[in-house]
């Protein structure tokens, strides 16, 4: 039996306004402050080499263009919710690869001498689906850094080392992303 697309966006949108509660909200600034300093003690802990301010400015970019993220794509429902009102047209942008790729494009231009980022993805082909950042230090494995993922609370930047993850996240071979070198 073959479902209408006439049927199929309507009980899209009912569940979307239904659902519209179970949303993380934007964290206030003194709370992006603390995951920021969090973020940056993680990255300290990659490698000895790598300086709190190298770190701390890669923290604070990462959280900060995350939460700007979540208010350009107006994100006001859960994730999955959301990429639910893109597919019926009720938004346009905020799937979890247009996250990365933006959050990309905000760090790759931080200079520093020892970070690096790949585009990993998980779980290709299948509904769930998922795409994010990892940040290792330069030339280190790709799953020995931290996951970088603006999409799954909703521009609240989540991170994590790779290797604690729930999603079995794959080096994407799209691309291999290095950041800047720092101006010497």
């Amino acid at each position: 039996m073959k479902y209408s697309c006439a049927l199929y966006k309507p009980f899209l949108l009912l569940l979307i306004v239904l659902l519209h509660g179970c949303a993380f909200p934007l964290e206030p600034a003194d709370q992006r402050a603390a995951r920021t300093e969090t973020l940056t003690r993680e990255i300290m802990a990659l490698s000895s080499v790598v300086s709190r301010q190298e770190a701390h400015d890669f923290a604070a970019t990462a959280v900060e263009t995350s939460a700007e993220l979540g208010k350009k794509y107006d994100v006001a429902l859960s994730p999955w919710l959301h990429n639910a009102s893109i597919l019926v047209g009720v938004k346009d942008r905020g799937l979890c690869y247009q996250y990365a790729e933006d959050l990309y494009a905000s760090l790759k231009v931080i200079r520093n001498e020892h970070l690096q980022m790949h585009y990993v993805a998980a779980n290709r082909g299948q509904f769930s689906e998922h795409h994010a950042l990892t940040v290792v230090v330069r030339d280190a494995p790709w799953d020995s850094g931290l996951i970088l993922d603006a999409w799954r609370k909703n521009g609240n930047l989540y991170f994590v080392p790779l290797k604690e993850d729930k999603y079995p996240w794959i080096d994407d071979g799209i691309a291999h992303f290095t950041t800047a070198p720092a101006v010497q």
